[in-house]
């Protein structure tokens, strides 16, 4: 739903250009293909690469959010 309402919202938001709202949600998209990669690959490598690339985006996403705001 949040990334429906940013689409939808995406001449709205103040300061951003009309494409910008494709760049804050590339980073959830992907989390969506790691969570699923994780939950729901049949090889236990696969399943892996899903946990290892959800653990680095949470890592990214406290770092640069979280601790530089």
């Amino acid at each position: 739903m949040g990334g429906l309402a940013t689409y939808l919202d995406r001449n709205n938001f103040e300061g951003w250009k009309p494409n910008e709202w494709i760049g804050a949600e590339i980073v959830g998209l992907s989390l969506a293909v790691f969570a699923v990669l994780a939950g729901w690959a049949k090889p236990r490598w696969l399943q892996w690469v899903g946990v290892g690339g959800m653990f680095v985006q949470n890592i990214w996403f406290f770092v640069f959010y979280t601790l530089g705001s």
